[in-house]
């Protein structure tokens, strides 16, 4: 079983969930070792940073019991401002388990012969709704519906909305104003990528930072919660990749402690600021003694045009369905995945 985490560019922003790298390696895995030998399980939300991966990582474990964790994330610890998330309490039952997988080779046997199926379907992402279900649906709804959608969102997003009776909805920060009227006649036929750009474009328009927007990012799986979304960093960070060094070096012990394997990856693009946070994961890969997965260079390589490019990534760097292709193209290869499947037995 394979858990995948980290921020947008695992999650697929702007596809389809089936069209994400985590969905098309579950293909590729059915395909190569035939249907039920691998599962693969996605836990990963929009803007989450390291911080996120480390406070969450012992209930991650508990809850799908995978055998090779793969995260992807660093980025938004810049955007929005790293922090610890080492300091969050390890519960009893996960101390437990990994103390008895370390060191009692039977019980470790047992654990393996009576591990409950995962069901990813079962998880309640609020990305889903947001991203998917609420921006991206936008440009297939009416511009009477697609005002009152927005008005919705961003009261939702905890975006303050003027919708007084006689007056046409804005968003508000002071003076400020910008009108939802407008905003929905623009969203006509726009794909994905430009009804999120638009709709966050909005925000800004009237001053307030992305940094300020509520995403919502509880999700739930069996009654377990997971608290996925960015968080706001008041105030400048100098060591930020101290900080990320420590929350993955925090996810790497609680996965290893479980009797899983890690594996950090790096971004596939390094366009924008992607590609100094790819230093910076190269060097916590290094420095931490992690495995890793360094996708910017089969990025780079696919990536020798402009054409190409643009038939990989967004405008953003976000990977576009050709993109995801790639990313679980060179998982299936590496070296870590392969030795991740024949520990379990589920190899050639």
């Amino acid at each position: 079983r394979i858990l995948c985490i980290g921020d947008s560019n695992t999650y697929g922003l702007y596809v389809e969930s089936s069209d994400a790298w985590p969905a098309k390696l579950q293909g590729r895995l059915d395909d190569e070792l035939g249907d039920g030998r691998a599962q693969v399980v996605s836990l990963a939300f929009p803007g989450s940073p390291s911080s996120r991966l480390a406070e969450n990582i012992h209930e991650m474990m508990r809850s799908f019991e995978p055998d090779l964790v793969i995260a992807l994330a660093g980025v938004n610890d810049h955007l929005y401002g790293a922090f610890d998330g080492t300091g969050a309490p390890v519960p009893l039952g996960s101390r437990l388990r990994a103390w008895a997988s370390r060191n009692l080779r039977l019980v470790r046997l047992f654990l393996d012969l009576t591990r409950s199926a995962a069901h990813p379907e079962r998880i309640e992402n609020p990305a889903d709704r947001v991203f998917r279900q609420q921006i991206e649906s936008l440009p297939a709804k009416s511009p009477p519906e697609r005002v009152t959608a927005l008005v919705a969102l961003y009261q939702e997003l905890g975006i303050a909305v003027e919708a007084g009776e006689g007056e046409r909805p804005a968003i508000v920060n002071g003076e400020r104003r910008a009108d939802l009227a407008d905003l929905a006649q623009q969203l006509e036929g726009r794909s994905a990528f430009d009804a999120t750009r638009l709709v966050l474009e909005y925000v800004t328009q009237v001053g307030i930072p992305l940094r300020e927007v509520r995403f919502p990012g509880t999700a739930e799986y069996d009654g377990t919660r997971f608290v996925l979304e960015p968080v706001a960093v008041a105030s400048e960070v100098e060591d930020s990749a101290g900080i990320i060094a420590r929350n993955f070096g925090f996810v790497r012990d609680a996965v290893e402690e479980s009797g899983a394997r890690f594996v950090l990856m790096t971004y596939l693009t390094s366009q924008h600021f992607y590609g100094p946070v790819n230093r910076e994961l190269r060097q916590i890969a290094q420095d931490e003694e992690l495995d890793l997965i360094d996708l910017e260079p089969v990025g780079r390589e696919a990536c020798e045009t402009a054409e190409a490019c643009t038939e990989l990534f967004f405008p953003d760097g976000h990977p576009t369905v050709a993109g995801y292709d790639v990313v679980a193209e060179t998982v299936w290869k590496s070296p870590a995945l392969r030795g991740a499947l024949e520990g379990a037995g589920t190899g050639d």
